[in-house]
């Protein structure tokens, strides 16, 4: 049986930002040239105080365009509070590295 929900929405059947940040991670290309610097960059302004989600959003931008790209997924799914959330979980997981000095 078909729930009449399953019919209507049009979401994805997995986590859209957790399927992001794995992939920022682990494909190899755009771990070396977009988040490895992006990190590198963070160090800094950690240890000033002054890191916020708007300071990695550049790379949270190219790496939904480099998710669209690879997976072929449509632009409307990467909404405004996606890229806010995603932009979030990334600076709050990196946090603890970036304040030890590991990038």
């Amino acid at each position: 049986m078909v729930k009449i929900v399953e019919v209507t929405e049009n979401r994805l059947p997995f986590d859209l930002v957790t399927d992001v940040k794995a992939h920022m991670s682990n494909d190899p290309e755009f771990y070396r040239k977009e988040y490895y610097p992006c990190m590198c960059g963070l160090q800094s302004k950690v240890k000033e105080g002054s890191c916020t989600n708007e300071d990695v959003m550049p790379m949270v931008l190219k790496a939904c365009t480099s998710y669209m790209e690879k997976y072929q997924l449509p632009e409307e799914e990467f909404t405004t509070e996606v890229k806010r959330e995603l932009a979030s979980s990334v600076l709050k997981d990196e946090l603890p590295n970036l304040k030890k000095g590991e990038y």
